[in-house]
């Protein structure tokens, strides 16, 4: 399931953040407790249909957005943006300052990164010339790095083969390459707030608990493949990349919920069915480019820990999940 109501509340500039803590304006809890709800119908009809216990739920974001702190947003001179500070409409497009020392870009993809594909890749040094020397001067853009000539190719592919950007800039945190007055963040670029990411996985089988070892939304297809007993080396991806499948995890138990609710009893006097145990990625980190959804810490408490709301009442089994979901 792809949940989008999160990602665009967290970005419009009539919703966002708050404040530099995260917390969120009043529209986008409703975003967050519109799939808080969601996942408690999933839960809800697992627990209906005795899945519960042979049922892996991993809840993740493959990106966030920049800044979360709207008091850093500096974008586009003549943007109108009402939630700028004075003063930072601020910001040269990369673009033109290539334009402006004769180099012909072909196509930019601009948000809080800016991917350049050149119309004459044998220009590529001259215009990394022309970015690093505004860098060092007056910093229009502001540029923060510069990735080119496919650096580092085993990361970004090579610019020669035509798919990858002949030239990468990462501006400083806070710049966004836009004059819209609609959005106060985007994603795409390499940023903290962009890039560190949720990572929940679920089991009433787990040890509840956090994991502060750095893990990559990467690592997740391998991890499913692994909890199901295949080989994760399967994939093709993964092997190129070498990536590996979270080691924490084993293949699920095949038991029936029915079988669980058994064992339960004879422990637990008045125990129906165990609830869903929750491990905390805090240090995921999502690919640059293909969110904070928000602050990882937030979302254990969002989640319900049974098939309940965040304000504890029972979901209703019967209301549709809604909308054009999001996340």
């Amino acid at each position: 399931m792809n949940f989008q109501a999160v990602s665009v509340g967290q970005k419009v500039t009539a919703d966002g953040y708050t404040d530099a803590t995260g917390t969120p304006s009043a529209q986008l809890e409703q975003s967050l407790d519109f799939v808080d709800n969601s996942l408690g119908q999933m839960l809800t009809q697992l627990d209906n249909q005795h899945l519960t216990q042979n049922t892996l739920v991993i809840v993740g974001a493959k990106h966030g957005q920049s800044p979360i702190d709207v008091s850093q947003l500096h974008m586009l001179k003549g943007s109108t943006n009402p939630r700028l500070l004075p003063g930072h409409a601020d910001v040269v497009d990369p673009v033109d300052l290539l334009t402006a020392g004769g180099i012909k870009v072909e196509h930019e993809t601009a948000d809080d990164v800016s991917l350049n594909w050149l119309a004459d890749q044998t220009q590529a040094k001259q215009a990394v010339t022309i970015l690093k020397n505004d860098q060092a001067l007056l910093n229009q853009a502001p540029i923060e790095k510069i990735y080119a000539a496919g650096e580092p190719k085993e990361t970004f592919g090579d610019p020669a083969l035509g798919r990858t950007p002949d030239i990468i800039i990462q501006p400083i945190h806070g710049t966004i390459y836009s004059k819209s007055a609609a959005k106060v963040s985007e994603h795409g670029g390499f940023t903290d707030d962009d890039t560190h990411v949720l990572l929940v996985a679920a089991n009433p089988s787990f040890e509840a608990g956090a994991v502060d070892d750095m893990v990559e939304n990467k690592q997740v297809a391998p991890t499913i493949l692994r909890a199901l007993g295949l080989d994760p080396d399967k994939l093709v991806g993964a092997r190129a990349e070498h990536t590996q499948a979270s080691a924490r995890f084993r293949p699920l138990r095949q038991t029936s919920d029915k079988t669980a609710d058994r064992d339960l009893k004879s422990k637990a006097p008045g125990s129906i069915r165990a609830p869903f145990s929750y491990v905390l990625y805090s240090r995921c980190v999502a690919p640059p480019r293909p969110v904070v959804v928000w602050r990882a810490q937030r979302l254990v408490s969002r989640l319900p820990a049974r098939p309940r709301s965040r304000s504890g009442k029972l979901l209703d089994k019967k209301s549709p999940i809604q909308g054009n979901h999001a996340w």
